[in-house]
């Protein structure tokens, strides 16, 4: 073998294995089966005037590798931003599972293309 055919040899596998290495970590890993529940439930007699509501408050488009690990980068889905009400004899509940107060500092920790809608969200949310 020439010497300059070591050297694209060489190059070859420098700039191949690392980039192999990369999409690897892309790669599906489910997680381990967890033991079925064997106990006893607990009995629940809720009043019949409370009741629970999934409140939608907003939709990410975004491919399935976004949002989960082993995704396809070519697969489009909608991820959606929701709260939960409970309404309760008692109170009204409302369980926020968004961004919170937080937010300007959430989107500094975010993908540059996700920051591309700040200004949106954040005039949204003001």
């Amino acid at each position: 073998m020439s010497r300059k055919t070591t050297y694209i040899v060489a190059a070859a596998a420098a700039v191949l294995l690392p980039l192999a290495l990369f999409l690897h970590t892309f790669s599906a890993s489910p997680l381990p089966k967890p033991a079925p529940c064997t106990g006893p439930l607990p009995s629940t007699t809720p009043p019949k005037e409370v009741a629970v509501f999934a409140v939608v408050t907003g939709v990410n488009h975004r491919v399935a590798a976004y949002g989960y690990r082993g995704g396809s980068l070519f697969e489009r889905r909608e991820f959606s931003m929701a709260g939960t009400l409970v309404k309760h004899p008692q109170g009204d509940l409302l369980i926020d599972t968004g961004f919170g107060r937080k937010i300007d500092e959430q989107f500094h920790t975010m993908p540059l293309m996700s920051v591309r809608s700040r200004s949106i969200v954040c005039g949204s949310l003001r």
